[in-house]
């Protein structure tokens, strides 16, 4: 199968609708995505022939589906595929993540004076996920034609600081390091 660069229009898709996880108990598994992420329950079609749960939170529907789970036990690595959520206070999250009894690995990113902070983890079926101050990496088009789709894409905050139009003191903020961030659309759009 070639994917040839150009010659056809990528698929018209506007945004992520839902993320699905095939987990072995949806009550535990609930109970963790609500309890420990703050997901909420929302109504799931009555008419699905097999066990799940439809959750929501942070702009995000994930649903689970009762099956087996195809993955096993294994440590947590950072370079495992995974499912990332934003955070205002790193240290809040592994604070809360020491509480549940949650185990987790921390990493730390470095890219032009901006440092961000990982968190790791597993869900009950050894899903990854991680939980990150990410927003604060700056994150620039490779190809200046693609500046405005960035821009469409980033979260809020992102944008508003990629275009310069953040109200945000960057001093007082999780993101001390944004002003890079400003810059690269810039110089990269112009």
């Amino acid at each position: 199968m070639q994917f040839p660069s150009g010659e056809v229009s990528p698929l018209p898709i506007s945004s992520i609708s839902h993320l699905s996880r095939v987990v072995k108990d949806v009550e535990k598994s609930s109970a963790f995505y609500t309890n420990v992420l703050g997901f909420v329950p929302v109504r799931r079609p009555s008419s699905f022939e097999f066990e799940g749960s439809w959750l929501l939170g942070y702009g995000l529907s994930l649903h689970l589906i009762k099956g087996t789970p195809v993955r096993e036990a294994r440590p947590i690595n950072p370079s495992d595929d995974h499912t990332s959520f934003q955070s205002r206070s790193v240290p809040e999250v592994k604070k809360a993540l020491q509480k549940h009894g949650i185990p987790y690995v921390e990493t730390h990113v470095e890219e032009r004076g901006v440092r961000i902070t990982q968190v790791f983890l597993h869900d009950p079926d050894h899903n990854m996920i991680e939980i990150c101050d990410c927003d604060c990496l700056p994150i620039e088009p490779l190809f200046a034609q693609d500046a405005k789709f960035v821009q469409e894409s980033c979260a809020q905050q992102n944008v508003m600081a990629l275009i310069g139009q953040s109200s945000m003191d960057s001093s007082s903020s999780h993101c001390a390091g944004m002003s890079p961030l400003r810059h690269a659309l810039r110089s990269t759009a112009a």
